[in-house]
């Protein structure tokens, strides 16, 4: 039997008087009950002493206590898993995304950079850049590569020794490039990825 379940010599009255005495919580006092339960001063001390009404309140607040760090341990793991679950789903997202990323430049790299249209009476040939560019193609592969790497851990920034940062820089800022540079980068990452080895 827990301390403020009703004593099975205690009368209903007397429980009823301990009740509205232990849910008065920090503001408890006999004179409290005596107005609330019409009861006289000195019959509520009397149960109080007999039935250890003190020592029962103590309980019951301490129980009311554990139960609410209960409460505020469960709300705080169901929302930290809450917060897991959604940075798992982002993590999924973007490493979904540069994986789409990396698959849209490697099929940008299948095809020309020019586009070649020949007019309706078969004789002139037009000759016009297509809507993107080998800037586009080394930019999306920069971004596709940089999801990937905050979805596994990775630091987007490749970090070198010294000497190593001394003699090439550790990224590449592909929008100060040339047209003509940014064509002989394409056109070598074509052949390394028509040849690995």
């Amino acid at each position: 039997m827990k301390p403020w379940e009703q004593h099975p010599d205690e009368s209903s009255k007397a429980y009823e008087a301990f009740r509205l005495y232990a849910e008065m919580g920090s503001e408890r006092s006999l004179e409290k009950v005596c107005q609330n339960h019409i009861k006289s001063l000195p019959t509520v001390k009397k149960w109080s002493v007999q039935y250890q009404w003190v020592a029962r309140a103590r309980a019951f607040d301490a129980y009311l206590a554990d139960l609410e760090l209960a409460m505020m341990e469960s709300e705080f793991k169901d929302r930290a898993k809450k917060w897991a679950d959604r940075k798992e789903a982002l993590l999924e997202r973007e490493w979904a995304t540069g994986e789409r990323l990396m698959q849209r430049a490697e099929e940008m790299l299948k095809l020309p950079l020019l586009e070649q249209i020949v007019s309706a009476d078969g004789q002139t040939i037009v000759i016009r850049p297509v809507r993107w560019s080998a800037s586009t193609i080394l930019s999306t592969i920069d971004l596709g590569s940089k999801l990937m790497r905050l979805a596994v851990g990775e630091p987007t920034q490749r970090t070198e020794s010294n000497q190593t940062q001394q003699a090439r820089p550790s990224s590449v800022d592909y929008g100060k490039l040339s047209e003509a540079e940014l064509e002989t980068l394409l056109r070598l990452l074509q052949k390394a990825s028509d040849n690995p080895e």
